[in-house]
């Protein structure tokens, strides 16, 4: 997931550099970094980033467009022929087959020489493969030997499924282009038998004009090559036996000649012909918002004078740039936009539409004619689009848990059949706020206000994560009293109220943890720990919050988790006639295993209690692997029978 090609790796002559892969673990997977630098002390420059994920699972969903099957025209010529005359591919390229082509859509195949097969035991994505058929889109473009070449920028997501064979197949839909600046592709490269082996949604590529790849490479400068030119390890005893035996009392050491040390701080000071700092590129604009960005821009790019129309990739800028200029304006808006918003806004007023769109910014009229900018203060709601999905299906709404976020619903977005609309609700509070509902049937009445604002009519769809089942099942009580229906009810990992609060003794407590494996059996100590320390931490936030200040963001989660668990404790759990499906783990607490294989809601529940049981925990239920078995249980469920909604836009 995105990949960002921040800065080619193209190297002065006779000038080497260190280059570093860093593949650090984080939480759902590995963040790579391809970096180089000089010398150990020298600044280093990013080329590449990305987050590789691993799973046995993966989001095998693709896109529509690439399922279709549109009429295309032979091409009799390899596409990248013009590129092959500027760039020396090497002869592992040398695999473009048959091609065909519309207005839109590239059709190719591709197969590795026979002399380099033995690649594919080490290349399980082959490079010169991966290569040719990820640009066969560049076919659609018409190129002629004046246009410019492309090279890759970024790409939203890449999902493997297999490695490449020998011979592959690839399709490229056009998603977005600019021409002479920008294209950005979808793209499905299959077997011949039509499996898909990969799949990378936007590919972006930029243009360079042939005119930079004809150029010789910049002079390295002395003080580089002197970085380089460092005393090594083997000659330090040499150099510290000549300078203690030496009478001098100023020494100068140095691995080239001295000649060359003065010519390279003669380079240093040399004062650079540079433009001067921006004083304001956007001091011109009367709307805020324009100009902020422009003083953003000018600030990146070096500029001063910037206009409305200008392209930000015209004055100069680059995805790196492009990083750092969403970076600010992320900080400033609190708007997160991708790459990918520069194909639709590349200049100033139309990225400043996207930005106020974002925000909830508007533009009001004066009465004097002028165009003044207000914030609007969006009322907050606890309902969050996490996909949109087709309007031809039934929302899934998905509450929280006890700590009243929904981060943590992310990884079963990337499952779900992404014409599924998926919802999910917050607690009022957890964004560090000091109201909160402190009843369950208050919850569940302001989410359904919410969730009937979005989908007027039933039937609902209802899920809800841990403590947000018994939200679920209020709201189902409720929607049950106004005549409304709840098709599916989904319970993840969610014990009943009564069963929740029920003390237990040392003996059901050890015959409870009879059923733990030997690596949950060891966490115990852990669990108990934090358990600990969440009730040390109430006290100070009992203290704050009487003290009217802020609570910082570590304590919002514990203070939500309190409030709510003191809710579920009061609820009094009512009888209904509902279905409810419950996905359980496995590994479970000695709360959960006393309270039986239904989690205790037989004795609420009049229909029928379907239990699905996963090798996981209670946290461990909405990450992979175990999300992705859920994701596929919940595509099959919610998409037997669909119909068009009455949604309110």
């Amino acid at each position: 997931r995105a990949l960002s090609m921040a800065q080619p790796m193209v190297f002065s002559e006779g000038l080497p550099r260190r280059m570093s892969i860093v593949l650090k673990p984080v939480h759902d997977g590995y963040d790579l970094r391809i970096e180089s630098r000089l010398g150990p002390a020298d600044q280093p420059t990013e080329h590449v980033q990305l987050l590789i994920k691993v799973g046995k699972s993966v989001d095998s969903s693709i896109p529509e467009s690439l399922l279709k099957e549109p009429q295309l025209t032979p091409t009799p010529k390899n596409p990248l022929a013009t590129q092959e005359d500027m760039i020396a591919f090497g002869p592992r390229w040398d695999n473009v087959g048959d091609a065909a082509k519309n207005s839109d859509t590239a059709e190719g195949v591709f197969r590795l020489p026979d002399e380099f097969l033995s690649d594919l035991k080490t290349h399980p994505v082959h490079p010169a493969l991966l290569d040719m058929a990820a640009t066969i889109g560049l076919n659609v473009l018409n190129s002629n030997p004046d246009s410019p070449l492309y090279a890759p920028m970024s790409a939203e997501r890449i999902r493997i499924f297999s490695p490449l064979p020998q011979k592959i197949t690839s399709k490229a839909v056009l998603v977005a282009h600019r021409p002479g600046q920008f294209v950005s592709f979808d793209i499905l490269i299959s077997t011949p038998d039509g499996a898909p082996v990969m799949v990378i949604d936007h590919l972006a590529l930029r243009a360079i004009e042939r005119s930079s790849l004809a150029e010789t490479s910049p002079a390295p400068r002395l003080t580089d090559q002197l970085l380089v030119t460092g005393i090594r390890n083997t000659e330090a005893d040499d150099v510290f036996a000549r300078v203690f035996s030496h009478n001098g009392k100023n020494i100068v050491i140095s691995p080239v000649s001295l000649d060359l040390v003065s010519l390279a701080m003669t380079e240093v000071h040399r004062t650079p012909s540079r433009s001067k700092k921006p004083t304001g590129a956007g001091s011109s604009f009367s709307d805020p918002v324009t100009a902020k960005l422009a003083d953003i821009w000018g600030e990146i790019l070096g500029i001063d004078d910037i206009g409305i129309d200008d392209d930000f990739f015209a004055l100069g800028g680059h995805s790196l740039n492009a990083v750092r200029m969403f970076g600010r304006v992320r900080k400033e808006y609190g708007v997160n936009l991708p790459l990918a918003t520069l194909f639709e806004a590349p200049t100033i007023g139309l990225l400043s539409k996207h930005i106020k769109s974002e925000a909830g910014i508007s533009d009001d009229t004066a009465e004097n004619g002028a165009t003044e900018t207000s914030v609007i203060r969006r009322p907050w709601s606890p309902l969050v689009t996490i996909s949109k999905g087709s309007e031809y299906v039934r929302p899934l709404f998905f509450i929280h848990g006890a700590g009243g976020n929904i981060l943590n619903f992310r990884p079963l977005a990337g499952f779900l059949d992404p014409s599924i609309p998926f919802f999910g609700l917050r607690a009022l509070g957890s964004d560090g706020g000091t109201e909160i509902d402190e009843t369950i049937e208050a919850m569940a009445e302001r989410y359904l206000r919410a969730i009937r604002e979005y989908q007027p009519v039933g039937p609902y769809r209802l899920s809800g994560y841990s403590g947000g089942g018994v939200v679920a099942y209020e709201m189902t009580r409720q929607l049950q009293l106004a005549g409304e229906e709840v098709e599916h009810l989904i319970f993840f990992d969610t014990i009943s109220p009564d069963m929740g609060k029920q003390e237990l003794t040392t003996l059901q407590k050890l015959w409870a943890a009879r059923r733990w494996d030997i690596k949950f059996a060891l966490d115990w100590r852990n669990r108990r720990r934090a358990g600990k320390s969440n009730q040390e931490q109430e006290q100070k936030i009992r203290d704050l919050l009487k003290a009217g200040k802020p609570l910082p963001d570590e304590l919002i989660g514990i203070r939500m988790t309190s409030a709510f668990v003191a809710a579920q404790d009061a609820y009094e759990t009512p009888s209904i006639d509902t279905n409810v499906t419950i996905f359980k783990a496995r590994q479970a607490s000695t709360q959960f295993i006393a309270a039986g294989p239904q989690l205790g809601w037989e004795k609420y529940i009049s229909g029928t209690i379907e239990i699905m049981e996963f090798d996981c925990d209670h946290f461990t239920m909405m990450v992979e692997p175990t999300i992705a078995k859920i994701g596929d249980l919940l595509n099959k469920l919610l998409l037997e029978e669909s119909p068009k909604l009455s949604i309110k836009s």
